[in-house]
């Protein structure tokens, strides 16, 4: 059976020659994913060619493979998803690649007609006067995938490879193609497929915190008007019928909350993306509602984008009598943190006023993490896609910033560190006039072996996606009380990032930090996911009260890292310093 070590030595020095990266579309982590069970779905996402839209990359995949809803395809904002085998990824998918376009060049035709004529030694006179000549054997890099496909296909150690001579070029040409299907492509004109990555899963990384980070004296002394402004919280759900997220009516109480409940709240429209794939997969299988279904088909026939018009109502969740509060409950306290108003005076109060840092901020509630606080890259994406969706179709910016208190493990085998589709995501978010802030992770400390004797220890470069992304706002944590005292969180990420780049921007408060959670409850919980809330706050505040900023998520990540509080801790360790709300506010 094949390993991952020996498969590690076959991406990287199968070709005679070590090197650290493989120029292949198929990433790393999708070839580690199906060692060991190349006959195993893995979930995949699809990155389209910058010429070809994610709807051209669908339809050519869906007109590829004999499609079935185990393939569970989707695709959305600037992605596709599917599920698919080794056999079918290296058949049907990785033939619309430019890659694998230029793999038998300058020759012309197809990769696996070359193939076949190799194996069968045939002879081929391109030119009628000349002599015939034996078909030549793969080029370097065409001999190294099938050297890779053809070991994890038969999923043969090195020892067995050996034994049934699958060290013979030829002989491994003809057991991939055999395992394959014996496949016919035909090169496209403009190849839509860049890269294909694994789709991977997310997880999720107050009352004394707010004097912490001076948000008590940036209210008193810079009383601030939120109306029209909005933040969205991509997360595992807000429960909006938590009377911390009550709207209030001018003399401060509490508005009462009828079964359709959408006047009452704060949160001004809930979205749950985390069923979004599945839904749309079966859309297109012709599973779903008629008209959606039809609409859908119709679009990727031709090979259009999806309008989210269409996708809407699939992930509209309803502040109704059927609403659905999440039964996770770490969107809620972030939400809180960052906008809620819960006072000792309402009804069921708590016994402390636990106030956001921007009470009354209105929110949108975007959900990708499921139940157990799980979910995948694919609805984060459809997420943030959704956002810029939102904006576009408004005349103005109606959400002016988003809130992502999660991480994802970036792998050096497969890109660029902050190059990963959901970095790259939120990049675009940025670019369209969004302030984006992400907590850097809960990776600073971590479990070694050495010599065989486990101990802990503390882990540079260890931020996570997407805060590795240049233009986030990427929040380690400190205390909530004591930072000076206490520094940066001992869990907290530390940069640099994988290429060099300083990060985290700030820390603010992520210990022990009491917000609200479903059920009228609040709770303690820690993270870089609990700090992070503390900026997007901030951000909300220094919008409302510098309007001219709005649209500027570049100026805005300036003056708070500008305006930071030093804690003496080493610049990788706290970025900037800590959150400082009253000097940005003055510093402007």
């Amino acid at each position: 059976m094949l390993d991952e070590a020996e498969l590690e030595r076959l991406l990287l020095g199968s070709t005679g020659w070590q090197r650290y990266t493989q120029d292949s579309p198929v990433y790393a982590d999708v070839w580690f994913g199906y060692c060991g069970r190349p006959e195993r779905r893995q979930d995949l996402l699809l990155e389209p060619h910058h010429r070809a839209p994610a709807g051209v990359l669908a339809k050519a995949v869906r007109e590829r493979l004999a499609l079935e809803s185990t393939h569970r395809l989707a695709y959305a904002g600037e992605y596709v998803a599917a599920e698919l085998t080794l056999a079918e990824l290296l058949a049907a998918v990785l033939p619309l690649s430019s890659w694998w376009k230029d793999l038998i060049r300058p020759q012309e035709g197809s990769v696996f007609a070359h193939l076949e004529a190799y194996v069968a030694g045939q002879r081929l006179d391109p030119d009628p006067a000349g002599d015939p000549q034996e078909v030549p054997p793969p080029s370097d890099e065409l001999a190294w995938l099938l050297t890779v496909a053809g070991r994890t296909l038969t999923n043969t150690s090195d020892g067995e490879a050996e034994q049934q001579g699958l060290g013979d070029l030829r002989v491994l040409t003809e057991e991939v193609l055999d395992r394959l299907g014996h496949p016919t492509d035909q090169p496209e004109a403009i190849p839509p497929l860049w890269s294909v990555s694994l789709n991977r899963p997310v997880r999720p990384t107050l009352w004394r915190s707010r004097e912490t980070v001076k948000a008590d004296a940036a209210g008193r002394l810079f009383p601030s008007d939120t109306d029209g402004l909005a933040w969205a919280v991509i997360d595992s759900g807000i429960d909006a019928r938590h009377p911390a997220f009550r709207r209030r009516s001018g003399d401060g109480r509490p508005i009462e909350a009828p079964a359709d409940f959408g006047d009452a709240t704060i949160v001004r429209a809930t979205y749950d993306f985390t069923g979004l794939r599945d839904k749309i997969a079966a859309e297109i299988a012709g599973a779903g509602a008629a008209a959606t279904t039809t609409a859908l088909q119709d679009a990727l026939a031709q090979g259009l984008s999806i309008d989210w018009r269409l996708y809407e109502p699939l992930i509209a969740v309803h502040h109704d009598a059927g609403y659905a509060v999440p039964a996770d409950p770490h969107g809620t306290h972030v939400a809180g943190t960052i906008a809620g108003d819960w006072r000792p005076g309402d009804p069921d109060g708590p016994r402390h006023p636990l106030q956001g840092i921007c009470p009354g901020l209105t929110l949108y509630d975007l959900r990708v993490l499921g139940a157990g606080g799980g979910g995948d890259e694919f609805g984060v994406l459809a997420a943030l896609s959704f956002v810029r969706w939102r904006n576009s179709q408004s005349g103005g910016t109606v959400i002016h910033g988003v809130n992502l208190s999660f991480a994802l493990d970036h792998n050096v085998l497969n890109s660029a560190c902050g190059r990963s589709p959901v970095c790259l995501e939120a990049e675009r978010v940025h670019d369209a006039g969004v302030v984006v802030v992400a907590a850097a992770g809960n990776d600073g400390r971590a479990d070694y072996t050495y010599h065989g004797v486990k101990s802990e220890g503390y882990r540079t470069v260890s931020i996570t996606d997407p805060g590795n992304a240049e233009a986030v706002i990427t929040v380690g944590s400190t205390h909530r009380i004591e930072p000076h005292a206490y520094g940066v969180s001992y869990f907290s990420s530390r940069g640099p990032t994988g290429d060099g780049r300083a990060k985290p921007d700030l820390v603010a408060p992520g210990e022990k930090i009491t917000a609200p959670i479903p059920g009228n409850r609040s709770a303690r919980m820690d993270g870089t996911s609990m700090a992070a809330p503390h900026v997007s706050g901030a951000a909300a505040l220094l919008l409302a009260r510098h309007r001219e900023l709005i649209g500027r998520p570049g100026e805005v990540k300036r003056v708070l890292c500008d305006a930071a509080t030093d804690l003496g801790r080493e610049h990788h360790y706290q970025g900037h310093g800590m959150l400082d709300i009253l000097r940005a506010l003055q510093s402007v």
